[in-house]
């Protein structure tokens, strides 16, 4: 009987969720208070709004996709050194950014780059945390990514009064230094010991397997950036293992790799990158067992053309699950993407252009840079909110996320009607309860539609349509800004694509999707 690692559920562990939780504020803060920045710039370049907008949906859409390239990138070099890099890089990209000569350049700089540097500080900022807990993996994934809240509650009235007293050319070169605290947090993910169970072995072909590949580890063949998943020591021979009466092999993984503390070193590598790179992992406390670890795959391969292929397959197996695209004969799944590709488009609008039409209305930019605190504020206590109700027995994840879209919605469709900086602060409220509630069950639906050992798959392909979604809503909505000269029709349209997102998720609940869902399962199992 075999069994993965055992999480240490504590100690450092709460200081990578401290790391995570910082790092989610860098992200996600500072690219959702774009829209406070997004004035600044059209007034320097004199351009159109649908095109600055631009900028900060590009760096959104670009952190998104990332996710399957970033998955690949940590089982290659681990969390950490993926971590530090992507500080860097995002840093690199918003310093770049501040020297751009046009529109152009900056979204290329600022919104390219940048988005490829956030998509991976994101990444092993999540997956560290799986790695660290097991039984309290809820708790604290859920403390990490409450950053996402926290940074945009700080860094909109943040960035409006540093636009006070700079250009936006030295505030990028702030947010360019505030960034690289990223590396710092990053270095604070350190490689992980993980204390190991028993393994039961029908046969001792497994261990002369692992034998065979820490003994060419020695001899250097495989190169010291190609070392395996685990970090292993010279082996005792066969004879030092011990054979109980029933004649079994039992032999815990401690004994293959031989450390004298009786322990592996994991290091901050991983091999469940595949699914730990989507934002919905961390709402589900066994998902880190739910896929075949690495090792699990390394030791049941009999085997290999070329030692080479345990190495590389590390990285083309992540890639491989995650774009399942057999999912796409999937009936629930299918309107599960399209709906989440209206809902994205729209998620970003009021993020975009709520400072702005508020700045329309003649209420001064501190107060209305606080309208996206206030959404941060409520996004944090509506993913608590919709956590705790779908842990409730009577209560379907997917009927409450269905009637959260419907009510942003409404919200969108009323928000032409709140002309004072009270009722746009109500419109704050309502979006930011029903936007959480929209993102934080996301993986619940698709655990419960599909299975958790799809998750990996159902969420690579979700996050690569959001991901696309998320540049095309902003840019439509400041297209039509352009062309009636005021938000309500821009607000208008992000309310319709949330309707549209509500309908086709209640379509999921109809029994004729129900058939056609298990008509495909059906299929699927039979081919297998």
């Amino acid at each position: 009987m075999k069994t993965l690692p055992k999480s240490p559920d504590g100690g450092w562990g709460w200081v990578v969720v401290s790391s995570s939780l910082m790092c989610n504020i860098l992200v996600d803060g500072i690219g959702l208070a774009y829209g406070v920045l997004l004035p600044k710039f059209a007034d320097y370049f004199q351009a159109s709004k649908s095109k600055v907008s631009l900028v900060g949906s590009v760096m959104i859409g670009t952190y998104m996709c990332t996710g399957p390239f970033a998955s690949g990138l940590v089982n290659k070099f681990g969390c950490r050194m993926v971590s530090i890099a992507g500080s860097l890089i995002a840093a690199a990209g918003v310093i770049i950014g501040s020297f751009s000569p046009n529109l152009d350049i900056l979204i290329v700089t600022y919104g390219v780059i940048g988005g490829l540097g956030f998509g991976m500080m994101y990444l092993p900022s999540i997956v560290s945390v799986g790695l660290y807990f097991d039984k309290k993996r809820p708790i604290a994934t859920g403390i990490a990514v409450c950053g996402s809240g926290i940074g945009t509650f700080i860094f909109s009235p943040f960035l409006e009064f540093l636009s006070e007293i700079y250009d936006w050319r030295n505030i990028l070169m702030i947010m360019a230094g505030i960034i690289l605290n990223g590396a710092v947090c990053g270095m604070l993910i350190r490689p992980l010991k993980l204390k190991q169970k028993e393994v039961e072995c029908d046969s001792d072909h497994i261990y002369d397997e692992v034998v065979e590949v820490v003994e060419e580890n020695e001899r250097g063949k495989l190169g010291e950036e190609s070392r395996p998943f685990l970090q292993v020591a010279q082996p005792q021979s066969k004879k030092e293992q011990k054979t109980p009466k029933n004649g079994r092999i039992t032999k815990s993984l401690d004994d293959m790799t031989q450390y004298d503390n009786n322990s592996i070193i994991a290091g901050d590598k991983i091999g469940e990158g595949s699914v730990t790179y989507n934002k919905p992992f961390r709402s589900l406390p066994n998902i880190m067992h739910s896929n075949t670890s690495i090792l699990s795959t390394f030791l049941q391969q009999k085997t290999y053309s070329s030692k080479c292929y345990v190495l590389t397959s590390c990285i083309t197996e992540v890639f491989t699950e995650v774009f399942d695209f057999s999912l796409l004969g999937n009936a629930s799944f299918v309107l599960i993407c399209i709906g989440n590709i209206f809902g994205a488009a729209a998620y970003y609008i009021p993020f975009m252009y709520l400072v702005d039409r508020a700045l329309m209305l003649g209420i001064p930019s501190t107060e209305a840079a606080i309208l996206l605190s206030v959404i941060g504020v409520m996004n944090i206590i509506g993913r608590i909110l919709s956590g705790v109700l779908a842990n409730m027995k009577k209560v379907n994840a997917l009927v409450l996320n269905n009637i959260a879209l419907f009510i942003a919605a409404v919200a969108l469709f009323l928000q032409p009607l709140c002309t004072h900086y009270s009722l746009l602060v109500v419109f704050g409220v309502v979006f930011g309860l029903c936007v959480a509630t929209y993102v934080s069950l996301a993986p619940i639906i698709l655990c419960d539609l599909l299975g958790v050992e799809r998750l990996a798959n159902s969420f690579g392909l979700l996050g690569v349509a959001r991901g696309i979604a998320s540049v095309i809503g902003p840019l439509l909505a400041g297209m039509i800004l352009q062309a009636t000269g005021n938000y309500d029709a821009s607000f208008y349209l992000g309310g319709g694509m949330f309707l549209m997102a509500s309908l086709l998720h209640f379509m999921i609940m109809l029994p004729c999707t129900k058939r056609l869902t298990d008509l495909h399962a059906k299929k699927e199992t039979a081919s297998t």
